[in-house]
This record gives C-alpha cells, structure tokens and sequence, in this order.
C-alpha cells in the first residue's frame, strides 16, 4: 500500500510539473529530468516506509501496532527531504509519522467497529494482494482468504 501511494503521488506530481513546463514553454528536457526525480524519490520513500514498517514489527513482535507505521512514516520523510535543512526534514518526519499512525489507527478503528458508517473510496480491507507483507500485516487476512475460499 505505501509503495502504490509514494509511486503515485510522485506520479501525479511529475504529471504537474511536466504540465505546468509544456504551458509555460520551459525546456522539457530539465523538467523531464525533474519529474524522474521526483518518481524515484516517491518510490524510495514508500520503500523504506513499507521496508521500516516491517522490520520494526519483526522486531516488536506487533504487526497491529500505529508505532510500527509511525517509524515508518518518519524514515520516508526522511528520503522525500534528504536535501533540505534539518528544520524541515524534521517537520516532514513529525507530519509522515502522524498521518502514517492515524491512518493506521483509521483502519483499526473500521476493523473494531465494523457497523460505523465512514464515507471510504475503495474497499474498507485491503487486498491481500497488494503488497507482500499484506498477509503478515493484517492478521485477519488469511482467515478472509480461506472464508472466501469455502464461499467459493
């Protein structure tokens, strides 16, 4: 799930900048090159956010945790502001590791209280195919899998 949300991100912010070029006449051969950094950085990010996320599980022996997702959320801010000062890289930290635990605790909270109605865009459990670790993760998954299996 992090690598599909860094890679399009950084996909629809190259689209922009690529855009914004074309409009403006700027040369798209720099921009070309920007937008490449920008998908590159994108997906560094939600590879060490997935990457970090899983080895601090492993580690705390807590697939379910927020804190897990947090550290996760501030080892990719750590990537997306690699060349910036250190007041701005901790900011982006603080703010990927608070959106990382809230989304987290967003899902728990929909496993928790499954007759609370939030207004979502897509499924309410992720596909067990979206990632890797998705059936290591999420510890219901497998269970879903095999009630889908006998339904089938």
């Amino acid at each position: 799930m992090a690598f599909l949300g860094g890679y399009t991100v950084s996909l629809i912010a190259s689209v922009l900048e690529y855009a914004k070029a074309h409009e403006l006449g700027l040369s798209l051969n720099s921009t070309g090159l920007q937008c490449i950094r920008y998908v590159v950085t994108g997906t560094a990010a939600a590879i060490c956010h997935s990457s970090v996320s899983f080895i601090s599980a492993k580690a705390t022996g807590r697939s379910d945790s927020w804190v897990n997702h947090a550290l996760g959320g501030a080892a990719s801010g750590l990537i997306c502001t690699w060349n910036r000062s250190m007041t701005i890289r901790a900011t982006t930290c603080i703010g990927f590791a608070i959106i990382s635990a809230l989304g987290k605790y967003s899902v728990e909270f929909r496993l928790q209280h499954p007759d609370w109605h939030v207004p979502v865009v897509g499924e309410y459990n992720p596909s067990p195919y979206v990632s890797l670790n998705q059936r290591w993760m999420y510890k219901g998954a497998r269970q879903q899998e095999e009630e889908l299996e006998k339904h089938v």
